[in-house]
C-alpha cells in the first residue's frame, strides 16, 4: 500500500484540511462562541508558528492582547481591541489598534461559523480559520496569510489561564502546526506593561 499525497499532508478529497469536516468537528470550531465573550474577558496570544504580521502587530510582535466589545447579534461581529508591543516599540510603551471582527463561514461549512474575518484600518481584511475552541480556555486559529502565504498557526489562551496554560492547548498547538520553530508571543516579565495597561481599561459592552 502507497500513502497518497492527501492522507501525507493531511488534506481531504475536496482539497480541504482534514480537520475542516463541519458534520464531526463543526461543534468545536464555532467562531462566535470565541469571539461573541464578556467584555471583561481577556485573551493572550501564547504561541505562534510564526513572527512577523502582515496586518497590524508588524515585525516581531509579542504580548498579544484582546478584549472584545460592541458585540452584535444580528451580524456575527465585535469591535477587537488589541494591546501589543512589537520590534518598533519603544521601552515602557504599548501598542493598542480596534478593528471590527465578523464571524464567517470557511471551506464549505454551512450552518457553522468557523472563521473571523479582520477589517483593518487600511480596508484590507484578513481570515483565520477555527480549529478548536473549548469556548473557556483557549482557541487554535490557522492563518493562511502567515509566514510569506505558507499558512500558519495562532494559540490564543484565557487570561485566567495564561501562566498555567492547560496541556490539551499545548499539544493541540504543536499538533497542528508541526513547524520546528515556535515562538511564545506572551511571557509574564516582558509583557507586565500590557498586562497592566488592559488592567487599567474599563471594559464596556
Amino acid at each position: 500500500w502507497q500513502p497518497t499525497a492527501a492522507a501525507i499532508v493531511g488534506v481531504s478529497v475536496d482539497g480541504y484540511p482534514d480537520w475542516a469536516n463541519e458534520k464531526r468537528f463543526g461543534k468545536f470550531q464555532d467562531v462566535w462562541t470565541s469571539i461573541g465573550q464578556d467584555p471583561s474577558v481577556i485573551y493572550y496570544l501564547a504561541r505562534t508558528d510564526y513572527k512577523d504580521d502582515v496586518g497590524s502587530w508588524g515585525e516581531g510582535f509579542k504580548c498579544v492582547a484582546v478584549r472584545e466589545t460592541n458585540k452584535n447579534d444580528e451580524e456575527k461581529s465585535v469591535m477587537s481591541h488589541f494591546f501589543y508591543k512589537n520590534k518598533q516599540t519603544p521601552e515602557g510603551e504599548v501598542n493598542e489598534v480596534t478593528e471590527k471582527v465578523t464571524a464567517i463561514k470557511e471551506y464549505g461549512y454551512q450552518d457553522v461559523y468557523n472563521a473571523i474575518q479582520y477589517h483593518l484600518q487600511n480596508g484590507n481584511t484578513l481570515n483565520d480559520t477555527l480549529v478548536f475552541s473549548d469556548g473557556v480556555s483557549c482557541d487554535l486559529f490557522q492563518v493562511p496569510y502567515a509566514n510569506s502565504g505558507a499558512g500558519g498557526f495562532e494559540l490564543w489562551v484565557n487570561g485566567e489561564n495564561i501562566r498555567n496554560i492547560p496541556k490539551y492547548c499545548e499539544f493541540l498547538f504543536k499538533y497542528f502546526s508541526k513547524k520546528e520553530e515556535e515562538f511564545t508571543i506572551y511571557n509574564e516579565d516582558d509583557c507586565k506593561d500590557v498586562e497592566n495597561f488592559n488592567a487599567s481599561k474599563e471594559p464596556h459592552a
